[in-house]
């Protein structure tokens, strides 16, 4: 996939600009935490191409990996992406409710993208859309990154009527810093860095941050199960998204 190589590519050269974070010495496992998460934030951001979430290794496989629906200008459109397993009741058609759901993941919603009856504004081209033409729209996820791809890339919305695309990461592997463990250093990336992240191509100049919703939930107390973890947001146009720190 270039775009992908592109897109870490970026990320090294974003990479290699940063300044290391040594700190002071090291004196005991306070400091150690300190030091991890100081690591932590001088990698994050800049290198969003390094750290992509990947699927868990436990985590049911896709429905589908690739899916391509017709748009409408004058008609709204919703469609879903979920992982194989029993379906989770009540929340199908509203990906507001979908950010809400609880569960766990076999069945769940992993992607979904609702695209308003004005939405369709102009071709990648710069050409209007008329009322009534149609786009094909295909929805392309990597097997083994949270890695989206929306094609064909450029295609812009109307900005009163933007479409929402819904991303769950509650299939990911939870270890974010790829350490080997999951501590509280993944626990503040989480809070404080991860997000939903947007690029455009050919030019991709800049890795910037297209979505930066709230993290959905966390982990609940109790014998509740846990909330699902997801970012809802609205978009411009059809690019590249990725969730990542």
């Amino acid at each position: 996939m270039c775009k992908k190589k592109m897109l870490v590519a970026l990320g090294l050269l974003a990479t290699a600009a940063c300044t290391d974070i040594t700190g002071p010495p090291v004196d005991g496992p306070h400091d150690e935490f300190a030091a991890a998460l100081a690591r932590a934030d001088s990698r994050a951001g800049a290198s969003v191409g390094d750290h992509i979430l990947e699927h868990a290794p436990t985590a049911p496989a896709l429905e589908t990996y690739e899916l391509s629906f017709w748009a409408v200008r004058g008609r709204a459109r919703y469609v879903q992406i979920r992982y194989k397993g029993n379906k989770a009741d009540g929340h199908d058609g509203d990906p507001a409710v979908d950010r809400q759901a609880v569960g766990a993941v076999d069945g769940e919603v992993f992607l979904s993208l609702y695209i308003p009856w004005n939405a369709l504004s102009r071709y990648p081209d710069g050409e209007r859309i008329r009322w009534g033409e149609r786009v094909l729209i295909t929805i392309s996820v990597d097997p083994s990154e949270l890695y989206v791809s929306l094609e064909p890339s450029g295609l812009r919305f109307n900005r009163r009527a933007r479409p929402w695309l819904y991303v769950s990461y509650n299939g990911a592997n939870p270890d974010f810093d790829g350490d080997g463990n999951v501590d509280r250093v993944d626990q503040y990336i989480e809070d404080n860095h991860l997000n939903l992240w947007s690029f455009d191509y050919p030019s991709g100049a800049s890795a910037g941050p297209g979505i930066r919703a709230s993290v959905a939930g966390g982990a609940s107390s109790g014998n509740s199960p846990p909330k699902k973890k997801s970012f809802l947001g609205k978009i411009g146009k059809l690019s590249d998204h990725v969730v990542s720190w």
